[in-house]
């Protein structure tokens, strides 16, 4: 049976979650970072998508972004999963899969989803205790929001309209964080 048709935003806005296969790292090194931002440059310019949030976390990537373009958004996902599996095939040698099946897409179409979505992209890394504070993560956009200029934001430029001071735990967050668990496209 074929996949379905990805669901659609009225507002432009999806949280995009991408894994890699069997949750295995998909950035070894510093420098794995880097390229996958340099990718996620060229992929958002080409087809005209917007990133709002991100974070690259060790072996997933949570994205933000706003495209007014219904076609934009998988092009420049795939563009940017190929460019990058094609790295890593060189760099590592692997053949085979280095994601977990297509990248996933949540339709956000309410204000209140939407900051829920950033507030849980940026807090992924303190969830998952890789660091002690969020300012301490340099793979996040939450610094640009709050001032500070991380490796990963001189490469592209975010949209900014979600304010950096985030409320407490939510029933939406708890929400979010079972969906991206169990991710269904």
């Amino acid at each position: 049976m074929g996949r379905g048709p990805r669901k659609t935003s009225a507002t432009g806005y999806y949280h995009v979650v991408t894994r890699g296969n069997q949750r295995q790292p998909v950035f070894r090194a510093e420098a794995d970072y880097g390229v996958y931002c340099e990718f996620v440059t060229d992929a958002v310019r080409s087809f005209s998508v917007q990133v709002a949030h991100f974070c690259l976390m060790p072996n997933h990537v949570h994205l933000l972004v706003q495209t007014d373009a219904r076609e934009a958004l998988s092009r420049a996902m795939h563009q940017l999963q190929r460019r990058y599996w094609f790295y890593w095939r060189r760099s590592v040698g692997l053949s085979g899969h280095l994601w977990q099946g297509r990248f996933h897409s949540f339709p956000i179409d309410s204000e209140a989803y939407l900051l829920e979505a950033a507030r849980y992209i940026e807090r992924n890394p303190l969830e998952a205790q890789l660091i002690p504070t969020l300012e301490a993560y340099p793979w996040s956009s939450y610094r640009v929001y709050i001032g500070g200029h991380p490796r990963l934001c001189r490469r592209f430029s975010l949209s900014r309209w979600v304010p950096p001071s985030w409320p407490d735990d939510r029933p939406i967050e708890r929400s979010l964080r079972r969906r991206s668990r169990t991710i269904a496209p």
